[in-house]
């Protein structure tokens, strides 16, 4: 196979599972809560794709450390929301 073509395959692989993190970050947003998210899970993914990027970076290979590069961003954006909301009080009203 043409590195091209598995360059395509990586970075289309790559995307979809970095795409991931999409759905999390929407419903921390729109429930204005992160609890339920650990904070080793996040440590580890977080640790992991730091190491992945970087691996990619090393036997320079475009897919694996742009798509390594977004999920460290959605993982940061995850961590930001966490903190955010992880002192507020939301109140659900019943009526």
């Amino acid at each position: 196979m043409y590195k091209s073509t598995a360059d395509v395959f990586g970075f289309i692989g790559g995307l979809i599972t970095s795409m991931g993190g999409i759905p999390q970050i929407i419903k921390i947003i729109n429930t204005k809560k992160a609890d339920d998210l650990s904070w080793g899970m996040l440590l580890l993914w977080l640790s992991g794709m730091s190491m992945t990027t970087i691996y990619g970076i090393m036997i320079n290979e475009k897919p694996i450390y742009y798509n390594s590069l977004f999920s460290i961003i959605e993982t940061l954006v995850i961590v930001k929301l966490k903190i955010k909301y992880m002192n507020e009080i939301t109140y659900d009203l019943v009526v």
